[in-house]
């Protein structure tokens, strides 16, 4: 079973860029071999149900994992959010240095000035996606904690 994911979810625009790694050049992917990728690892605290699994291209998976080895979706947002955060910062502060003796009514300072507000604005929502990992990963840490529990008491009392 595949699960359904809009195009402007996150994991979609992942996949759209590991679809593309998997692509074998001539237009088809893999000669419709597939494999079910977890979003949460059954290490971490998922599952095999339809919920928590995806259908991807063979190659497109093996990619996945070479890229990003066992880390969740959010996970990847995380690091990706944290190279983008470190980009706009140098950004900003290359554009804050052209700004130094220039006539806050130039037309380029304006231009400038633009930019950095536009900068600021995204900033600000990727530190709104940092912390929001943080809660996010704690959450699956617990899950996966109280799986192993689970599964422990299942074999002490010889469930298994």
């Amino acid at each position: 079973m595949q699960v359904r994911i809009e195009e402007n979810e996150p994991q979609a625009i992942f996949l759209a860029g590991v679809m593309r790694l998997g692509n074998n050049g001539q237009g088809q992917l893999d000669n419709g071999n597939t494999e079910k990728h977890h979003l949460i690892p059954n290490s971490r605290g998922g599952n095999g149900f339809a919920h928590n699994l995806l259908e991807l291209p063979a190659s497109a998976h093996k990619h996945w994992h070479i890229l990003y080895g066992n880390k969740t979706h959010p996970e990847i947002l995380f690091l990706h959010a944290q190279i983008e955060l470190a980009s706009i910062e140098s950004e900003i502060a290359e554009l804050q240095s052209k700004l130094v003796g220039l006539d806050r009514k130039n037309k380029g300072a304006n231009s400038i000035i633009n930019k950095i507000k536009t900068l600021k604005k995204r900033k600000r929502l990727l530190g709104a996606i940092v912390s929001g990992y943080h809660k996010i990963t704690k959450n699956m840490d617990r899950t996966a904690r109280r799986k192993r529990r689970w599964e422990k008491l299942g074999e002490i009392n010889g469930d298994k």
